[in-house]
């Protein structure tokens, strides 16, 4: 292992953390998105000076040419690639000739072809010394200074649910649930759609976001919200004003669309809501356990910052039991929960008790893919 601290990537759906281990914050917060031409055209590209692919937020500034062409969200992995590439060297500013240990966040769903791609990308291509990959929600959940309790981790493109024992997830319990991020914004357009509102282009879907998260708000009595709405639409009233001056007034869609995480009826989804997914992560035989599950139930990820939503899962799992166990639940919302993820990885990347979970490459060249396996969470 290396003296110098270790890099750590949360590699997530919207945006790309990095920075060093036992520091407080991401250094870097690089957005996973590539856009590309597409083939039958790349050489207009070239004959206009324009690159043939783009990588985070300067995609978004050449929305307008690259839409015309394409545009990927859903990011394949030799893209994810370019971007790891562009975050450590050009965010991070590491040299080829001083490689770090790097430790990689993973979901739930990480398949067997995604360990070894990222396995071989960064011992064979970064020459790293170390690799960990550890699974998301569990560094949240470290991040919030608890061992035992359940972690709801709200990300761009899914919603985990995970009962964690003392440090360990429950995997048995493992809920991905409906209503991510993107689902959100999505209805937030549809119903703007409806009201004359165009926003399904590329930089659209960049506005109907920003509306979601300066004016949205998950409420605590949706019916009473819709009442008073009748009675007074206009206090319910906010604007936003694109760029190109036309100004967007949003009413209900304010509390419709947090509303739709707890209705997903709402979303188009024919699934189980939200809370009973919690309710099946933290009922347990072991009422002891059940009561730390319930007791200590931590949001993290971006569709956290959305007001009220603490209030409203409490309200929602108590409602869909009828509160019967007398088992109180209790949800806490840490500051930045966005950055939960990265904040945990920095965490454990410095603790002593981690050392076991660090791949080596003398491991990886002696066992390949099975060493990654078993030492990864």
């Amino acid at each position: 292992m290396a003296d110098q601290p270790a890099i750590v990537i949360d590699n997530g759906s919207f945006s790309c953390k990095a920075g060093f281990a036992g520091e407080t914050a991401p250094r870097s917060i690089y957005r996973s998105i590539v856009g590309f031409p597409r083939p039958k055209t790349s050489h207009l590209l070239r004959d206009k000076g324009k690159k043939e692919i783009y990588l985070g937020d300067e995609v978004l500034a050449e929305l307008q040419f690259l839409i015309e062409y394409g545009v990927s969200r859903e990011l394949k992995y030799r893209q994810i690639e370019k971007i790891w590439d562009e975050v450590i060297t050009n965010q991070l500013h590491i040299r080829p000739d001083s490689p770090r240990p790097i430790l990689v966040t993973e979901n739930f769903k990480s398949r067997r072809a995604d360990r070894r791609e990222t396995a071989e990308y960064m011992f064979e291509t970064l020459n790293s010394p170390a690799l960990c990959l550890y699974l998301s929600p569990v560094l949240s959940f470290h991040a919030s200074g608890r061992t035992t309790g359940t972690v709801i981790q709200t990300g761009h493109n899914s919603t985990d649910v995970v009962p964690i024992h003392d440090g360990l997830p429950i995997l048995n319990k493992w809920r991905q649930a409906y209503g991510s991020g993107s689902d959100l914004t999505d209805y937030l357009r549809r119903k703007l759609r409806d009201r004359g509102y165009e926003l399904y282009t590329g930089l659209g879907f960049e506005h109907a976001r920003h509306i979601k998260e300066k004016h949205c708000y998950v409420p605590s009595d949706w019916w009473s919200d819709l009442g008073e709405f009748h009675e007074s639409p206009h206090s319910y009233e906010r604007t936003y004003t694109l760029p190109d001056g036309q100004i967007i007034t949003i009413g209900r869609e304010r509390f419709d669309t947090g509303k739709a995480l707890f209705d997903p009826f709402m979303l188009d989804m024919v699934i189980a809501p939200l809370e009973s997914n919690v309710r099946h992560a933290i009922t347990n035989d072991d009422k002891d356990l059940e009561n730390a599950l319930s007791r200590n139930i931590v949001l993290a990820g971006g569709s956290a910052l959305l007001p009220g939503l603490a209030e409203s899962l409490k309200k929602e799992v108590d409602e869909s039991t009828g509160n019967h166990t007398g088992i109180p639940v209790e949800v806490f919302t840490p500051p930045n929960p966005h950055l939960l993820t990265w904040v945990g990885g920095s965490m454990m990347a410095e603790h002593s008790s981690f050392k076991k979970r660090w791949i080596t490459k003398e491991d990886y060249e002696e066992s390949g893919l099975s060493i990654v396996k078993q030492k990864s969470l």
